[in-house]
């Protein structure tokens, strides 16, 4: 079904915000637009997630060149989150009840305020338990209220690495993890978890998945500690490009995941 709502994914990186707009049409994906915005001042603080006033000014500069009609979704660093696997509990719950008692549980697990965490939630692996993504709330609120300064609504917040799994429905058989190299380290995700790993210790974690080089695909130029893994190119799950054509498309992976994948709760 074509869909001409612009779908953009934004991704906040260290010195430059990039972002990336699709829409759905007949027989694919079609790039509408596509934005590097270097920034004067460093985004992202050492070890914090909270961006600040450069990063407002940005997006105000950037809001003028979008319709009215369209869906952002913005990229979180995985490296603030965390994750646990937690049972189940044993009696049926509604979905608010469930959200509470997860709260409790992860809050007990990171031996934190539930009152300090911003929670997310799928089904794991094992039916029996949930996977739960964790981050500050201060840093999500902080992040949050930059956008609404700026006059933007974004509809998800989702982990960087996390935006990977939108390409996993046009990816290779053979494929089992898809991976693109950060500033600081690797972003990866399988066909059914995501993560971060430390430059030189992708394959390390691969393997602990039963993973091997040859069943990687990694976006963008192939490194030595990935030489023997598979090259792909992010754009080629965009079906319709018209010029200008969208340079250093390594650069806006994650950007890309995020505007080809679904809304989250």
């Amino acid at each position: 079904m074509a869909n001409g709502r612009w779908q953009i994914g934004l991704h906040i990186q260290k010195d430059s915000v990039r972002a990336v707009a699709l829409s759905r049409k007949r027989g694919g994906w079609a790039l509408c637009r596509w934005w590097h915005m270097p920034a004067s001042n460093r985004l992202w603080p050492d070890g914090t997630a909270i961006a600040g006033e450069p990063l407002t000014q940005a997006l105000r500069q950037w809001r003028a060149q979008l319709p009215r009609g369209h869906s952002l979704r913005v990229a979180f660093p995985a490296q603030r989150t965390r994750q646990r696997d937690i049972p189940r509990p044993a009696g049926l719950l509604c979905e608010s009840e469930c959200e509470s008692w997860l709260a409790g549980a992860a809050a007990r697990e990171l031996h934190l305020p539930t009152e300090s965490l911003w929670l997310d939630y799928t089904l794991g692996e094992a039916p029996a338990r949930f996977q739960v993504t964790a981050a500050q709330r201060r840093e999500t609120e902080a992040l949050l209220a930059s956008f609404q300064a700026a006059g933007l609504q974004p509809e998800a917040l989702t982990p960087d690495a996390c935006a990977l799994a939108a390409f996993w429905p046009s990816a290779p058989d053979n494929v089992q993890l898809i991976a693109c190299e950060g500033a600081d380290a690797w972003l990866w995700a399988s066909r059914s978890r995501w993560g971060v790993s430390e430059h030189g210790e992708l394959l390390a974690q691969a393997r602990e998945m039963n993973i091997s080089a040859q069943q990687i695909a990694i976006c963008g130029a192939l490194p030595e500690e990935a030489a023997n893994c598979l090259q792909l190119d992010p754009l080629c799950f965009v079906t319709f490009q018209p010029p200008p054509l969208l340079k250093e498309a390594a650069c806006y992976t994650v950007a890309l995941g995020l505007a080809m994948g679904e809304v989250a709760r």
